[in-house]
């Protein structure tokens, strides 16, 4: 798909100030007959970078999140939340899309470019065009322009194309996300709005976010995956880690306190949730359980949201667009793939949420790269590889000093010292191509409910062939269901 620069350009028109555009849309001319509208709501929508189901409300131990934890009892916490996908654009692209990578075509991260007018090098012009959304499948910010909503962007966009997501103020305010939001509010008036707020944190390197209390690293929940006591690199890595996210939870009661200040309260709805898990192997870039669980918090009036106690519901991030296509008034295409919340967030009798969460990894975006799939149905975690001899590629940020981490490379030499870092070894590399030490596994399956960072692989234990079997039948159904042609569902037979 290409996507003409010049035309492009005549359907934008920069603003004076700096980092700030407006995309003249037919849609934005038409806001005029919203002028008055003061009946349908707001949409604030808080994405971190990088965080996974670690808060205070959701019982992380250390991590003080004070205005989460007020959003969360102010209104829905969901505890059992996830993403489509682990790589950061293919699971900000699922968001927008209520598609899963496989089908919007976003698979693996594109080039960045903050602002209505990219301007790409060849090279990353077609790597773009080879992950680009294609035209017939909207996005939430192409539905919501279409009917009148004024929508914004901060800090972050990383998606493609600039096309399907025609904002219509850019504000870039890399340093705090929060900068020029309160603006964007009062500027629009009467006409309801939308603004996606990226806030960069806990993205590595984890020092550039160093707030709140240091957390007492004894009292700490060291992912399992890693040496538990003995590994002072990871230790002081996880407090780290934990400390970002504090400073996340800063940006995040600003975002909402911009809200207050603005005098738009009574009418907003605003999400918060994680776009991945944290960077760590096994969490980031994967379909573990630490990879695609997040937070998820809604909150807004009472004619919109009831507050009630941490829902158990399964949700997932492709609920998004839905959800507030939903509150806005606006017809659901019928091809999404997630479902709107707001019978859940309304409190009505009887509602649900999924009977089963899909999650894919695409480690490249050719048809032969390896391929990664999961399926949990609230217990049980099912993971399925095809291609297994092509590359496994860790995000770099997973493995690299360049990023502030050591502790991959803490593991791989120190693999000999001890039965922990033995351990951690082998769980960082049985399921990848990294080293020759162990196998690559076709599939893995783990009771996520005693065995919260999967650990214990019950894939050959005769004892769950019944779960296995049924997990494998609903995984092969949805493969053939949503036509995801990367992976071989007879494989599944």
């Amino acid at each position: 798909m290409k996507h003409n620069r010049r035309e492009f350009l005549k359907k934008t028109l920069l603003a004076g100030c700096t980092g700030v555009m407006v995309p003249l849309t037919q849609s934005a001319f038409s806001a005029i007959k919203w002028k008055k509208d003061k009946t349908r709501p707001n949409f604030l929508l808080i994405l971190s970078d990088d965080q996974g189901a670690q808060m205070g409300a959701l019982g992380t131990p250390e991590l003080v999140t004070p205005n989460m934890d007020a959003m969360a009892s102010e209104g829905v916490l969901f505890r059992q939340a996830f993403v489509a996908s682990a790589p950061c654009s293919p699971t900000r692209s699922a968001i927008m899309t209520s598609q899963y990578p496989h089908t919007n075509n976003t698979r693996v991260n594109v080039v960045e470019y903050f602002g209505s007018v990219p301007d790409f090098t060849p090279a990353e012009q077609a790597r773009n065009d080879a992950n680009a959304v294609p035209d017939n499948i909207p996005t939430l910010i192409e539905k919501l322009v279409e009917n009148g909503y004024r929508t914004g962007i901060a800090s972050k966009f990383h998606q493609t194309p600039h096309d399907k997501y025609p904002f219509h103020v850019w504000i870039d305010n890399h340093e705090n996300e929060t900068d020029g939001i309160q603006e964007f509010m009062e500027q629009s008036g009467n006409q309801p709005w939308f603004l996606l707020v990226s806030i960069r944190s806990p993205h590595r390197p984890f020092s550039h976010f160093q707030q709140g209390p240091i957390p007492n690293q004894a009292g700490m929940d060291i992912p399992g995956h890693l040496p538990q006591t003995t590994s002072q690199v990871v230790k002081d890595d996880y407090a780290a880690y934990l400390r970002a996210v504090q400073r996340t939870d800063i940006r995040v009661g600003e975002a909402l306190q911009a809200v207050q200040n603005a005098g738009q309260d009574n009418r907003t709805i605003s999400l918060f949730l994680g776009d991945q898990g944290p960077a760590y192997h096994r969490a980031k870039g994967s379909p573990y359980d630490f990879g695609l669980r997040t937070p998820f918090c809604v909150k807004g009036p009472a004619s919109y949201v009831k507050s009630q106690p941490i829902s158990g519901e399964m949700v997932s991030a492709l609920d998004v667009m839905p959800t507030i296509l939903d509150y806005a008034g606006i017809a659901i295409p019928p091809n999404l793939q997630g479902k709107t919340l707001r019978p859940i967030l309304e409190g009505q009798s009887g509602a649900r949420g999924h009977d089963y969460i899909f999650g894919e990894i695409h480690q490249g975006y050719q048809g032969t790269s390896l391929q990664e799939r999961s399926v949990y149905d609230g217990r049980y975690r099912l993971i399925f590889r095809d291609n297994l001899t092509a590359p496994f590629l860790e995000a770099a940020d997973n493995t690299s000093s360049v990023w502030g981490n050591y502790v991959y490379n803490d593991i791989v030499n120190n693999k000999n010292l001890n039965s922990e870092y033995q351990q951690a070894y082998r769980l960082l590399d049985e399921h990848t191509t990294a080293y020759n030490d162990y196998e690559v596994k076709r599939f893995e399956l783990y009771d996520v409910e005693t065995d919260k960072w999967e650990i214990n692989d019950l894939y050959d234990n005769p004892l769950y062939s019944t779960v296995q079997a049924n997990l494998k039948a609903v995984l092969r159904q949805w493969i053939i269901g949503t036509k995801d042609t990367y992976v071989d569902p007879n494989k599944l037979s």
